[in-house]
């Protein structure tokens, strides 16, 4: 009787034993399935980000030397400071934004010379961009050129070539007020 006993609760112990395996088993197995789709759903938040701010900064540097051309020294409305803020807000407010931060500052999935090519952008006067960034305008042109066929691409061009407008619109109206 005695050794009925000590089989029984040794095989409830191997019972226990083999189903907290398989139930950590199945545990980990779902808590790794989830990680690879955020992992997934971060890839495919990044690569839309990447495309949607490639466009917002190539048009802007297209708009600014559009910009660059209008100013006139002490005839025109729009003064050489205006479009330099205006395209300094304009890249701030996108690096200081906190999805940057999340996907290009403080994760190692992505091109760090995308961060690293803004910050430069954001550093130099827009007037001096030709002088001092081809590197930084060639690497958003060829990410601009690559997504000209995106179904996005006119859409988000414009709205951000409106943004700049509007930046530097209240750029020249700040300017105008203080100087009056």
């Amino acid at each position: 009787m005695g050794n009925t006993i000590s089989y029984v609760i040794i095989g409830v112990l191997i019972f226990f034993l083999v189903a907290f395996l398989v139930f950590t088993y199945i545990k980990d197995k779902n808590k790794n399935k989830k990680i690879i789709e955020k992992k997934a759903e971060l890839r495919r938040a990044t690569s839309k980000t990447t495309k949607e701010l490639s466009i917002r900064i190539y048009s802007l540097i297209e708009m600014n030397e559009q910009m660059l051309k209008e100013v006139v020294p002490g005839v025109s409305e729009i003064k050489m400071k205006n479009v330099n803020n205006t395209c300094k807000k304009f890249l701030k407010d996108i690096y200081d934004s906190k999805a940057f931060k999340v996907l290009y500052i403080d994760s190692n999935e992505t091109n760090p010379l995308y961060a690293a090519n803004i910050k430069k952008l954001i550093d130099t006067s827009s007037n001096l961009w030709s002088k001092y960034c081809q590197e930084q305008i060639e690497f958003f042109k060829k990410i601009n050129d690559e997504l000209i066929e995106d179904q996005n691409f006119e859409k988000t061009q414009n709205e951000s070539k409106e943004l700049i407008k509007s930046i530097l619109d209240n750029e020249v109206k700040n300017n105008n007020e203080f100087t009056k």
